[in-house]
């Protein structure tokens, strides 16, 4: 399966962005591929919560409305995470559970602990920076050489989209009767 075959796609990034100085290249990806995006805690900065693609931070410190989309996702292009226990939740078997998950890590360790924790990965081992200039590799997953949508095969479904973009208006970070309070809210 590859990103344009999902009904229900999401990219991940993670800290690994940062470290391989990818982030020209994975805001290339996001504007080029038009999918809802969820990050880990380490690559939090990477959009600015007003892109309509940033859907959030995702896992146990993470937003509803991230943590919904990557659970209710198809296919999972996760870059530059090592999708630890904080971003799977505990038991990890339960990630994504209905997804096909893409792995790119630079570790090829990190990307084998997903079998010992009950989590099936595609694994990709190579950096993110490396892997998103690859063509190659890219391709494989997105297969985006049809740019110019001269089919609807290779589009995503707007009402995937539109449901994240949903979840995301329903449930903010940060509710707006706290962001009105004059005394700080922890929540």
């Amino acid at each position: 399966m590859n990103i344009h075959e999902a009904k229900r796609p999401v990219l991940i990034f993670g800290q690994g962005i940062h470290q391989g100085h990818a982030e020209n290249e994975a805001r290339g990806l996001v504007e080029l591929l038009q999918v809802p995006v969820c990050l880990t805690w380490g690559c939090a900065d990477l959009l600015p919560e007003s892109n309509p693609l940033r859907i959030g931070t995702f896992g146990t410190h993470g937003t509803r409305a991230a943590n919904f989309a990557v659970q209710n996702a198809d296919f999972l292009l996760c870059i530059g995470t090592r999708l630890d226990t904080k971003a799977t939740g505990t038991p990890a078997k339960w990630f994504a559970r209905e997804a096909h998950i893409v792995m790119v890590d630079i570790d090829q360790a990190e990307i084998d602990k997903m079998a010992q924790v009950g989590v099936k990965v595609e694994g990709v081992c190579m950096d993110a920076r490396t892997y998103l200039n690859n063509e190659y590799a890219l391709q494989a997953q997105i297969q985006c050489a049809n740019t110019d949508h001269e089919t609807e095969e290779n589009e995503i479904p707007s009402e995937w989209l539109e449901k994240c973009q949903d979840w995301k208006r329903r449930y903010p970070a940060v509710p707006a009767e706290y962001e009105k309070e004059e005394v700080v809210n922890p929540y």
